[in-house]
């Protein structure tokens, strides 16, 4: 498991903290792009692509502030919009998309478990 205290040192503790403000919560099920939690939390990303930032890159390639391209997070709670993040460094668009995957193994495990567990029962009253 990855600590995302410490992978991807130069990302900002902002990005550190909405992502590790997940931490403990049960997986139900995830994806590459999104996670829903036991407690009818999800979080999901989308790629956001900014003129603006294309331009300030363009001009400047070595400005960190140039961000053409923006991981934006997202969580509802219950289906409902409950607020988004915008990552603010190429370091926090790395350590977010990071996270997704390391859910989105998590996620695998749970939903494997999950299908075994159904094809014992299946089993059990088939012979039953």
């Amino acid at each position: 498991m990855i600590n995302f205290n410490e992978v991807v040192p130069n990302a900002y503790k902002e990005t550190r903290d909405f992502i590790n403000q997940f931490n403990g919560f049960e997986i139900e099920k995830a994806d590459q792009k999104s996670v829903t939690f036991t407690n009818g939390i999800e979080v999901s990303y989308r790629l956001d692509v900014s003129s603006m930032g294309l331009g300030a890159f363009a001009k400047s390639p070595k400005n960190a502030l140039a961000l053409p391209i923006q991981v934006v997070v997202r969580v509802t709670i219950d289906g409902v919009y409950a607020t988004n993040f915008g990552c603010m460094s190429d370091a926090d668009n790395v350590l977010c998309l990071l996270w997704f995957q390391e859910q989105a193994k998590s996620g695998y495990v749970v939903e494997s478990l999950s299908r075994s567990k159904a094809q014992a029962k299946y089993e059990r009253i088939m012979k039953g």
